[in-house]
């Protein structure tokens, strides 16, 4: 075929001109850079937007996500989920147990689902006794009925240790992770929206392990500083699994933004593929961390040691020295727990010291509905009166008056 054309390209002109080969060289090299060029334009189908690359990978991509729907509408078929609740929430206990099992290989899990008045699942052979379980899969919050039905429940067995869990949903009233005693002798924990996986059972149990080694049912131990260090760890343990929740929302979220953006595949599957892979590891560090707190807790039984003469708080600040003697003075008993004091009055815990970064607080917890403070050195938080200490007479003043 003879072609015969201008060419107007002024670089291409100037190329061309430069060569230092014969006509019968330069037309060859012609040719050739033709042939590369129609080649060029149809293999982008003369569009020149690489969708002949494309447009096969997002088929492939089409006809996979087709066959994983396929096979979830089967699966679905296959057990009854999406029509039947109570295979759903079978399917959910047969997780839990066996994620348990797994955990707990020494403990004896028994399936007491179709027992009245008996929870879900009943834990032998374990180093603290019997514990009773209760797993909930509810598409919305868990009421407020059924934590007093697993109350009763716990009455009629005889059981002291519960442990309540809602997988995909909350439970009403109660935080991601909780616990309470209830009857004076029985301890409750509950945990919420941690996910189908079942993770929620074992996060459950190790805080119970936790809190009995902690002996939090002993009232005659001398535990009751303890209390308000345990309120901050579990505010710590609540935060944490409020971001395991959120993690678990995003990862769900992301998996369908790849499925609707099928079509963008060049431009941003790779970004979020690589957006669900620190997900996942995000997900794993904060369980990690959930442990981490729980174990945290000091189980170590602390003494205290009890103070009888000022001479014995010489190597504490100043401030603290003067305000131990006006509770010496006035026949409180005062004990020190390495450099924290702890002033009690009729078995009763009227005061204690708190070291904080640059000060130093006396903490009066709130005995009646009633009371008053002095704005200007006092203040009110958590059912608590805080005062700083400081070399301040009329401070030491108040003080005075309020331990009299």
């Amino acid at each position: 075929m003879d072609l015969s054309f201008t060419i107007n390209n002024t670089e291409d002109i100037d190329y061309l001109q430069q060569m230092n080969h014969s006509n019968d060289k330069k037309n060859e090299i012609l040719r050739s850079a033709l042939s590369i060029g129609l080649r060029s334009i149809q293999m982008s189908e003369t569009n020149m937007d690489c969708q002949s690359y494309l447009n096969p990978l997002n088929s492939i991509l089409l006809d996979t996500s087709n066959k994983m729907e396929d096979l979830d509408q089967k699966l679905n078929s296959f057990l009854h989920l999406q029509s039947n609740s109570s295979k759903k929430g079978e399917l959910s206990e047969n997780i839990c147990r066996k994620l348990l099992a797994k955990k707990y290989t020494e403990w004896e899990f028994n399936d007491v689902s179709n027992e009245s008045y008996s929870g879900d699942c009943r834990a032998l052979e374990t180093p603290i006794g019997e514990i009773l379980y209760e797993f909930k899969n509810y598409d919305t919050n868990v009421n407020r009925e059924q934590v007093l039905k697993f109350h009763r429940d716990l009455e009629y067995t005889g059981i002291n240790y519960g442990i309540f869990v809602s997988n995909t949903s909350g439970i009403v009233g109660k935080k991601s992770v909780e616990w309470e005693i209830i009857q004076k002798n029985k301890i409750v924990i509950y945990v919420s929206n941690l996910g189908y996986n079942g993770y929620g059972c074992i996060v459950g149990t190790e805080l119970l392990l936790a809190l009995i080694k902690l002996n939090i049912l002993d009232a005659s131990k001398m535990y009751f500083y303890q209390n308000y260090e345990l309120n901050e760890l579990k505010e710590n343990l609540s935060l944490l699994t409020d971001q395991y929740q959120t993690n678990l929302e995003g990862l769900t979220k992301h998996k369908f933004l790849i499925k609707e953006q099928k079509h963008k595949i060049n431009l941003c599957m790779e970004s979020l593929e690589k957006s669900i892979f620190d997900i996942e590891l995000n997900q794993k560090s904060i369980f990690q961390k959930i442990f981490t707190i729980i174990s945290s807790i000091d189980t170590q039984n602390n003494s205290l040691t009890q103070i009888h003469l000022s001479t014995d708080l010489e190597h504490l600040p100043p401030v603290v020295q003067k305000c131990s003697e006006l509770f010496l003075t006035n026949h409180y008993h005062v004990f020190l727990d390495q450099n924290e004091v702890f002033y009690k009055k009729n078995d009763i815990l009227c005061a204690f010291t708190k070291h904080r970064k640059s000060k130093i607080e006396l903490i009066f917890p709130i005995q009646n509905e009633i009371c008053s403070i002095h704005l200007k050195y006092e203040k009110i938080k958590n059912n608590e009166i805080i005062i700083e200490l400081k070399d301040n007479h009329l401070l030491f003043d108040i003080i005075s008056e309020r331990i009299q």
